[in-house]
């Protein structure tokens, strides 16, 4: 570290110093300005991970409006896999994202807003997209921890996604300084609060809390992939797009560009001068290793004691860039996940740790990254810092979050602290002021599906799968697990068509801000297919672009209790796919219009309808009450019957609610075999038996 005095403050113009407690603010903010408060991603991000690691698989429902008419089971990345279950703490490090990584205020001005324009006509455009391939991509070489990480950072993307589509709805628009911000923090807090508590995968009943978040072992893939951004690596491209001058790491990474420049310059003359003398032969008159050697002489004379300044300099904004990913774990269990009970009603930020965790690093890194005081600039002849990152730094260093935050906004740090801990205190002043739609905390409430009319019953939550906004992004968080290839069979098990050019991961490719609203309407996938397979997959919810899709009803259910009658039948949503009681008393199944499967109850045997009854038991019976044939079934109250886009005549059964979760665990599979369908042939004895779960690809009937 260097030992030299700590730098006087200049005095910085007034337009400076709104933009620095700007800054100060987003940092406060930033935990709830993106869209989701950190505990509802955690939460929706853990019962994808539950899904994900009891067997291998995850579930994806196929809806028509709000019914879901099949579950298909589809395997999780086998690698993603491993290094979910071992790097588990890793996984939700990532999913609080950019609004603790790489740090507060870079997450906040450049990975949140996605394009933003630029002055440089060399530079491509940026967006949040690019940030999330870059991570993709270089963890897939790395695997392990970083692999995990990265998974939980683009499932972070997954919920702003669907989050910001309803907030920014019923604030006007994306985050920004202002009423539209307190709007923000407002509702979020309170979805926030009425979030489930988390139970933790493998925690036997625990709940998680902000111990259960790790970056052990991905501490160095953080910093080479997000905060390290030499010239000439993919990452000093991206920090090229954004207003990067609020951001530690980007002004340092800059700062120590700038000094390997003059020191490379420095050895590059004196190997220059050194190759010249020895080239200096005694007879050649051209040169003189007298001159070349006084020319050496001066030149070290000069800016050796430079050089080695510069090198020291150097090696401390390296040491403190490396330290960086650790501190924004720490801030992140101070002011953005930090319960220590998992009780998500109770604690808040600790603004008080905030601070102490900044001043030891200003004090072990930051000082001596700043280089130089002025009076030695001044002597050197080398520059410091820019003068509005000068600027930053120092008040950074300075003032830290007060003074910054109350001279902004008009709103102490403790006001803002009680907005966010307490937002149904002020949620119906607030929501009221212009914007967007108008929301008042009842009619949350009941969007939420509460009973509570205001903040009477704080353990009531709502349930995840349930409210749209919260199921559509545990939808995207299970897809994020796949891999291409199998959520290419997702899309095809849906009746969509598979664009060319995926970049490998269901989240990738169209989200161009996380703080946008409709960023779904940017992929590959609607183009090809329209709002009809997104509707498919995800409810609709305030603020959604493909909201206005009618959901189509399928008659392809025969519930708990209900009878199928002579000439009566059950199709697929696709139409390719009926299940029809004949006139003849044969129960046939036809595929894309030839018969697959018939119970050859015809003639002296001829059905008269099919019935299943409230215990589960499927039977065929003739007018007189005679059962002629039975699927043997017994003992499932409650199933109810199915007939699949791809051809299966599924079974499904009430075997248990999970945590946090609501509706079938998994289904039963009536697994029906034979070809052979029409009046007078044979067929292979119906087993029927239940098989557990009908797994995304396989075989349940023949195709």
């Amino acid at each position: 570290m260097h030992r030299f005095p700590a730098p006087s403050a200049p005095r910085i113009a007034s337009r400076r110093h709104t933009l620095l407690r700007s800054a100060a603010l987003l940092a406060l903010c930033s935990g709830l300005a993106g869209a989701w408060k950190p505990s509802t991603h955690i939460a929706v991000a853990e019962e994808a991970l539950r899904d994900a690691l009891d067997d291998g698989y995850v579930s994806i429902d196929q809806l028509s409006g709000t019914q879901v008419v099949a579950t298909r089971q589809y395997p999780v990345d086998p690698a993603l896999l491993q290094d979910l279950r071992t790097y588990t703490a890793q996984y939700r490090a990532g999913v609080v994202g950019p609004d603790a990584y790489p740090d507060l205020l870079t997450g906040q001005q450049m990975i949140h807003p996605g394009d933003l324009p630029s002055t440089d006509p060399s530079i491509t455009p940026g967006n949040s997209d690019a940030w999330l391939q870059h991570l993709f991509q270089a963890s897939r070489t790395q695997g392990g921890a970083a692999r995990a990480f990265t998974a939980g950072f683009i499932t972070h993307a997954a919920g702003d996604m669907f989050a910001h589509s309803l907030v920014n709805h019923y604030t006007g628009g994306a985050f920004e300084l202002g009423a539209n911000a307190v709007q923000h923090l407002v509702l979020e807090g309170y979805i926030g609060k009425r979030t489930p508590n988390i139970v933790r995968v493998g925690g036997g009943g625990a709940l998680v809390t902000r111990n259960d978040l790790s970056i052990s072992g991905a501490e160095n893939f953080i910093y080479q992939n997000l905060i390290d951004a030499r010239p000439g690596t993919p990452l000093h491209g991206l920090y090229q797009h954004n207003d990067s001058r609020l951001s530690i790491p980007a002004i340092f990474s800059k700062r120590r560009a700038g000094l390997q420049r003059d020191i490379d310059a420095y050895y590059a003359r004196k190997a220059d001068l050194l190759r010249r003398i020895r080239d200096c032969r005694p007879l050649d008159f051209s040169c003189s290793r007298v001159a070349l050697s006084a020319q050496l002489a001066a030149h070290m004379a000069a800016n050796a004691w430079k050089v080695e300044y510069k090198e020291h300099w150097r090696a401390d904004i390296d040491a403190g860039l490396r330290a960086w990913p650790q501190v924004s774990a720490a801030l992140s269990g101070q002011l953005i996940f930090t319960t220590t009970t998992g009780d998500l009603t109770q604690g808040g930020m600790d603004t008080n740790g905030a601070q102490q965790v900044l001043s030891t690093y200003t004090t072990r890194h930051l000082l001596s990254m700043m280089g130089a005081p002025d009076l030695v600039g001044q002597v050197a002849g080398f520059d410091l810092l820019p003068p509005l990152e000068l600027a930053f730094v120092r008040e950074f260093i300075r003032d830290r979050l007060d003074s910054m935050v109350q001279r902004s906004t008009g709103l102490s740090l403790d006001d803002w602290q009680a907005r966010m801990t307490n937002p149904e205190l002020y949620f119906d002043a607030t929501m009221a002021l212009p914007g967007g739609a108008s929301l008042t905390l009842d009619e949350l409430n009941r969007a939420l599906g509460l009973t509570d009319t205001g903040y009477n019953n704080p353990q009531e939550r709502f349930n995840l799968a349930t409210y749209a906004p919260t199921a559509n992004t545990l939808t995207l968080s299970k897809l994020v697990m796949l891999s291409q290839s199998t959520f290419e069979q997702v899309i095809r098990d849906l009746g969509g068509t598979v664009p060319s050019g995926l970049p490998g991961n269901a989240a990738l490719g169209f989200i161009r801000t996380f703080d946008g609203d409709h960023q779904w309407n940017n992929s590959p996938l609607l183009t090809a297919n329209s709002c009809a397979l997104y509707s498919k997959l995800f409810r609709s919810q305030a603020g959604d672009g493909c909201a206005a899709v009618q959901p189509v009803v399928c008659p392809d259910e025969l519930s708990s209790g209900a009878t199928l009658n002579i000439n009566e039948q059950r199709a697929s949503c696709n139409g390719r796919n009926v299940l029809i009681m004949q006139g003849d008393g044969n129960l046939v199944l036809y595929k894309n219009g030839r018969a697959a499967w018939a119970s050859q109850t015809w003639g002296n045997t001829a059905a008269a309808r099919l019935t299943l009854g409230g215990d589960g038991h499927l039977a065929l019976y003739k007018s007189s009450g005679q059962r002629v044939w039975t699927a043997g079934t017994w003992g499932h109250p409650g199933a109810y019957l199915k007939v699949q886009d791809d051809g299966n005549v599924v079974l499904y059964e009430q075997v248990g609610v999970r945590q946090g979760l609501s509706g079938p665990r998994t289904p039963g599979v009536l697994k029906v075999r034979g070809t052979g369908a029409a009046k007078g042939q044979a067929s292979p004895p119906l087993p029927f038996p239940l098989l557990g779960r009908a797994r995304g690809a396989s075989s349940v009937l023949p195709r």
